[in-house]
């Protein structure tokens, strides 16, 4: 079943210094180096160490990033799988959103790279399951906790991230943080809170 019904969500902390979060350095470093093979396993270890602590969006971020490394490998297969297996743990986690938000970007990577039969089956696949959950569950709102939605940049004042999280060195997209309130986000990766700055225009 790709998307479970949501289950209560638990409090999102920040990795510790050692251990997870200097695996997820170590990985980083990897990636930007073009040693694709051998970041990959540190997400997938990242991504169940996430998951089995319910931390579904996390997990999610980390398999995804598995999956950009199998991808840029040349590892068509692998992608794939890790891929479907971030849309699951999103899907766990009452994400139904970001599952829309992430699907046309991963589909789009397929493309550009030529695996366009790939690209249109998972696209399929996805879609068809997304068609079959109950109308309240195929976009999900943010939590009352929360008082802006995941992956939605603030509009009321231009603001930019730094290209890279301070904490734990990891990519920082706008359109795949979630932005807590107006001049900061929470890295996907590592869960450290993320100062944005006013752009100058």
């Amino acid at each position: 079943m790709l998307f479970r019904p949501r289950r209560p969500r638990r409090p999102r902390r920040p990795l510790r210094p050692g251990g997870p979060l200097q695996l997820l350095g170590r990985a980083q470093r990897l990636f930007e180096a073009g040693q694709y093979q051998e970041a990959a396993p540190i997400f997938e270890r990242l991504a169940e160490g996430a998951a089995g602590r319910g931390m579904w969006s996390r997990a999610g971020d980390l398999a995804l990033q598995a999956a950009r490394c199998y991808l840029e490998a040349g590892q068509v297969d692998l992608a794939l799988k890790r891929g479907k297996q971030a849309l699951r743990l999103y899907g766990r986690g009452g994400l139904i959103g970001k599952v829309q938000s992430i699907l046309p970007r991963m589909v789009q990577a397929l493309e550009d790279r030529g695996y366009h039969a790939q690209a249109q089956a998972l696209r399929s696949e996805v879609e068809a399951r997304l068609a079959d959950l109950p109308p309240e569950r195929r976009v999900a709102p943010p939590g009352p906790a929360e008082g802006w939605p995941g992956f939605r940049r603030p509009e009321t004042a231009p603001r930019e991230l730094p290209a890279q999280c301070p904490s734990c060195g990891g990519p920082v997209r706008p359109d795949e943080v979630t932005w807590l309130d107006q001049a900061s986000a929470e890295c996907p990766y590592c869960g450290s809170v993320i100062k944005a700055t006013e752009t100058s225009g």
